[in-house]
């Protein structure tokens, strides 16, 4: 007697089920892969946005991080908790903050 999965007419429902299981993991994987790609591109924006209206002590500074956000895969997570996150009165796409100058 041969066991069950290896009898002729359950065998094809077997492998069918087996399909449909990788299809839809497959599937759940490569739409979370999307998600987060289109999360890291959109606070890639934001922080390329953030950065291009910070005023910065050094403006050769700017320059760098935007490049290392431009350059570097994960540049825009760097640059959020180097700078940005320590620094809470940030512009971002807010108005810019007025200088006092005197």
């Amino acid at each position: 007697m041969s066991p069950v999965f290896l009898n002729s007419d359950i065998a094809p429902g077997i492998a069918a089920g087996f399909c449909g299981i990788f299809w839809i993991f497959y599937i759940m994987v490569w739409l979370t892969a999307v998600a987060l790609g289109i999360a890291l591109f959109i606070l890639k924006i934001l922080m390329i946005i953030d950065c291009a209206r910070k005023r910065f002590d050094n403006p050769n500074e700017q320059v760098v991080w935007i490049l290392v956000i431009m350059l570097v895969p994960f540049g825009s997570v760097i640059y959020y908790f180097a700078v940005k996150y320590k620094d809470p009165e940030s512009p971002g796409l807010g108005p810019r903050p007025m200088r006092v100058v005197g």
